[in-house]
């Protein structure tokens, strides 16, 4: 059988967690990344965020695929 981890980091934390499992599980991992830039610190983050949400806006992802 083969396993693909897909994820999401928006600061890292995720990253680091997707590819310990991408190495016990000896798989491929696609990191999904935002085609446009998100803010990623201090309170710029939580407007983008709350503009979103209220919004109903969903950012189109891209991938790069890393094999292992």
């Amino acid at each position: 059988m083969n396993t693909l981890v897909v994820f999401y980091s928006l600061e890292g934390n995720t990253k680091i967690i997707a590819d310990i499992l991408a190495e016990e599980l000896d798989s491929d991992c696609i990191e999904l990344k935002p085609d446009k830039e998100i803010p990623k610190g201090g309170l710029t983050k939580f407007f983008w965020g709350g503009k979103s949400v209220l919004f109903h806006e969903k950012p189109t992802l891209v991938n790069d695929l890393r094999s292992r």
